[in-house]
């Protein structure tokens, strides 16, 4: 909604399916991977579970494998691929990762985006209200200010290439 793909109306849920054909939303392994902590036993989904996923040797050749297979080959209509996440080391991971996997045509945009097989791959809030910055995404009410620069700038990359600006 504050990029201006989505109403209030729409079934945000319904986007994340895989017959989705008009706007679909997806997340870099985040909400597939687990890690367990050797100390209480417990399994996490959330937290450092991706940036780990980055450097540990099976993880990672498991992310660089899954997006070889699926990150590549895109029907020449897709324009924008919106990737929930904000943090910094989280986004430069997925950069890397991008670039690696499309060398030729990688272009690095602003702190929140970048073109590779000319596609724009913009960095949003996860939507969910467990990450302490999404109602200041949401509402643009500028409480934090990386976040308020970061939801800027990915506003105004969205704007470029709708050609429709969203406030």
């Amino acid at each position: 909604m504050a990029l201006g793909l989505l109403s209030s109306q729409d079934d945000f849920d319904r986007r994340f399916r895989a017959d989705e054909g008009a706007l679909a939303f997806a997340s870099l392994l985040r909400c597939s991977a687990a890690i367990r902590n050797e100390k209480s036993g417990t399994v996490s989904t959330s937290g450092s579970v991706i940036l780990r996923a980055f450097r540990d040797p099976e993880p990672k050749r498991m992310l660089v494998e899954c997006s070889r297979q699926f990150l590549r080959g895109f029907p020449k209509q897709l324009k924008l691929i919106v990737m929930p996440g904000l943090q910094d080391r989280y986004i430069a991971e997925c950069k890397n990762l991008i670039g690696f996997l499309h060398r030729a045509t990688f272009h690095d945009m602003n702190d929140v985006a970048y073109r590779a097989s000319g596609i724009i791959w913009v960095y949003t809030t996860h939507p969910s209200n467990s990450n302490g910055h999404f109602d200041d995404w949401m509402n643009g009410n500028g409480k934090s200010k990386p976040i308020a620069h970061k939801r800027d700038l990915a506003i105004g990359t969205v704007n470029g290439i709708s050609g429709r600006q969203v406030v």
